[in-house]
């Protein structure tokens, strides 16, 4: 699949390095379980929102060719958030579909 630096990104967006890419679908994975529908596609990191919670993945065989994924980054918590964020259970991750990485804008960051 095609690095993040190919593409024009909308205000708020921007491409990945390959390094910065693999640390952020190593994180994917750590949020993710067996139920969640990225479970059953491959896929790359290929972009983020400038305020990094939000990034944008290139999906083979799903209903859109991206989608934008928002991290909770559970590591990074302080321990009352931890305790809350707990609750919701893994594999919830929001995971919105977006058919040109132009209607990024429109995916609801």
């Amino acid at each position: 699949m095609e690095q993040g630096q190919n593409h024009r990104w909308p205000l708020g967006w921007h491409g990945l390095h390959a390094i910065e890419a693999r640390a952020l679908k190593s994180e994917i994975f750590r949020e993710i379980d067996g139920m969640h529908a990225l479970s059953d596609h491959r896929f790359d990191v290929i972009g983020r929102s400038d305020d990094g919670d939000d990034v944008v993945l290139a999906i083979t065989g799903w209903e859109a060719p991206f989608a934008t994924l928002h991290l909770d980054w559970p590591e990074r918590r302080g321990a009352l958030t931890k305790m809350f964020g707990a609750i919701k259970p893994r594999g919830t991750a929001d995971l919105r579909p977006v058919t040109r990485l132009a209607d990024l804008h429109r995916a609801g960051r």
